[in-house]
């Protein structure tokens, strides 16, 4: 999915004269993890460049604005905002037959600058190579100061302070992939960062969607292998119950055995006494026990199994049950598969609502516990020691400040008690089972109007009431919201609530999903 070298030989024939000369004023984060966005002011107009070191898709291009930004910025963003802001652009370049590209810049001292202020230059390198990709700032004398992105270097040793080394270049041919994009039909007017940019959203989005259902697909189907394995194991258990009294028979039985049997010995022949005519009946003894140690056996399992019919039957019907709740699960899972799993473009909305939702179909099946929470499960090849993901999804309200979703349980415990700082606002939908939403607030900070009704928005979504036309939730500062021993996942008490009644506006709900990525 990364450009390859003729597209971003044709994708810098189209930005770099729109770049030229012009000065660094921010450098942000592009919104996605290895990635970097560079606002540079030109004559009457101010662009935004993109880079971005994806394993899955390696690219540069121009991009219309900035998009919502993370709470804490990489350190690599930081750095760059201490070298390059106020650098002119000399020169944007890409490496002959390679896909690396060069960005250089250089500052100047202008008449208001301290006397011993002295020019300083840098390079910013992009090396868009897939797995392998990196961005790396350095000084003009090729120092490294830092990089960013999954690439390791193989041999070349990339750390702060050494001289930078180039990649080896590729081997032969591997410049000449053809232009599946189609650059090469549309002038340099902007046109080619747009197809760019838009093409690579739709392919990130059904890569995101894709990976969603696959994922699904397998806790869906994990879940139900094991529930099904317990079923036949409890059946089992059932049926040796429902035989509870042929064993205490048996038990009785056996002590008219007392000198016929020995050791060793694998059945036995008694007359039974409880039949007319007292026909005889062949028992099995365990031949390593004596006659005493079977008949104490058979009473064994005769308490053990009369005692525990009702539970053993009780636990059945919630197996039952859950499965019954799985497999419909699974059916509706299907219908959103098939469509989440289309190729479209980015604004496409039939695959985007089926993508959400799947993802509240997930959470749903969570808070339900019809699933275990994925923290709670032992991922493949992974170690214990991996952090496991957040408790929650991150959303974004339209004035750009943070809003936390909890996925359910165990998770909406964790977001409300342990993640929520005390000046934060909690909220949830009232008298609704549903997902804990927080909030992020400064010290004597307050929330506004968009915030409040985004947050509301997302809280009754992510209840069991959003298919009522109006839905009441309450909000609390989160240092009102305490956790009792006792309660179940999910479950808290809360103090000071207010409270404000929601319409799940589409049009609102699209805007939060969109900025969520």
């Amino acid at each position: 999915m990364s450009l390859n070298q003729p597209q971003l030989a044709l994708t810098l024939a189209e930005i770099a004269p729109q770049l030229q000369g012009g000065v660094i004023r921010k450098v942000y984060s592009d919104g996605h993890a290895d990635s970097i966005l560079l606002e540079i002011r030109v004559p009457g107009a101010n662009r935004w460049l993109a880079a971005h070191a994806d394993a899955r898709a390696s690219r540069l291009h121009l991009v219309e604005g900035k998009p919502p930004q993370p709470p804490m910025p990489e350190s690599f963003v930081m750095l760059l905002r201490k070298h390059l802001i106020g650098t002119r652009v000399e020169a944007l370049t890409l490496v002959e037959g390679d896909r690396v590209v060069h960005l250089d810049t250089a500052w100047r001292p202008g008449p208001d600058a301290a006397p011993d202020a002295a020019p300083a230059s840098y390079r910013l390198v992009a090396e868009l190579m897939g797995r392998n990709s990196r961005l790396l700032l350095l000084r003009g004398d090729g120092e490294i100061l830092g990089a960013l992105g999954p690439g390791r270097g193989g041999e070349r040793d990339l750390r702060p302070g050494q001289p930078y080394a180039p990649p080896a270049p590729p081997p032969v041919g591997l410049g000449d992939q053809d232009d599946d994009l189609g650059l090469s039909e549309l002038p340099a007017d902007g046109s080619r960062s747009a197809r760019i940019a838009r093409t690579y959203a739709a392919r990130l989005a059904q890569h995101e969607r894709a990976e969603d259902v696959k994922r699904l697909r397998r806790r869906l189907k994990r879940e139900i292998k094991a529930l099904t394995r317990k079923e036949r194991a409890v059946s089992a258990d059932l049926t040796r119950a429902e035989e509870a009294d042929q064993l205490r028979v048996w038990g009785e039985l056996l002590q008219s055995a007392y000198g016929k049997v020995e050791r060793g010995a694998t059945e036995v022949t008694v007359p039974n006494y409880y039949e007319p005519g007292s026909p005889p009946l062949t028992i099995p003894l365990e031949p390593a026990r004596d006659l005493q140690e079977n008949i104490a056996w058979y009473f064994k399992r005769y308490r053990r199994y009369s005692g525990a019919r009702d539970d053993i039957e009780e636990r059945l019907a919630g197996i039952w049950e859950r499965l019954d709740g799985l497999r419909d699960a699974r059916a509706r899972f299907d219908d959103l598969a098939r469509v989440a799993s289309l190729v479209a473009e980015p604004d496409a909305e039939e695959p985007a609502a089926a993508h959400r939702e799947l993802l509240a179909l997930e959470e749903e099946l969570e808070g339900s516990r019809l699933l275990p929470p994925i923290a709670a499960q032992r991922q493949p090849g992974r170690s214990r020691r991996d952090s496991p993901r957040e408790p929650y999804r991150e959303f974004t309200s339209k004035t750009g400040r943070a809003i936390l979703v909890g996925r359910g349980g165990r998770d909406n415990d964790a977001l409300s008690i342990r993640v929520a700082r005390g000046n934060d606002m909690w909220l949830h939908a009232h008298d609704w089972a549903g997902a804990h939403v927080v909030v992020r607030l400064g010290r004597s900070e307050e929330l506004d109007h968009e915030t409040l009704l985004d947050a509301a928005t997302l809280a009754a979504h992510y209840s069991k009431g959003r298919d009522d036309t109006v839905v009441d939730v309450i909000y609390t500062r989160a240092k009102h919201v305490r956790k009792p021993k006792g309660l179940p996942p999910g479950r808290v008490t809360v103090a000071n609530t207010r409270g404000i009644a929601v319409r799940i506006e589409q049009e609102r709900l699209k805007r939060l999903f969109d900025a969520a990525g």
